[in-house]
């Protein structure tokens, strides 16, 4: 076995090891509204097209009634997809709780 072999997935572990805590800070930076944001995109012929109009639909929606500080998707807690195909199109809603970085 190769020293390289060994030594990349260490190196992959001991990278993982340190972003950890930094993950678990900005989790804990979260202010989030107490309710939920239910959102659906427009029919598409794909479910990561469809999921990404209602992730759009999601984030418009919010910037404009609780601010852009809180309408970036990746931020949300309680967040995910609820996505059924019609025919050969697929139609999806995103949701999930509204949240911004900070105190």
């Amino acid at each position: 076995m190769s020293l390289k072999r060994v030594l990349k997935p260490a190196a992959v572990a001991l990278a993982l090891c340190a972003v950890a805590p930094l993950t678990a800070s900005l989790a804990e930076a979260k202010v989030c509204k107490s309710y939920s944001i239910n959102k659906s995109g427009g029919k598409k012929l794909t479910n990561i097209s469809a999921r990404l109009s209602a992730r759009w639909a999601w984030h418009k929606h919010v910037k404009g009634n609780q601010g852009f500080v809180y309408s970036t998707y990746a931020l949300a807690r309680s967040k995910g997809y609820d996505c059924r195909r019609k025919g050969i199109k697929w139609r999806c809603t995103a949701y999930g709780r509204p949240c911004r970085l900070g105190n």
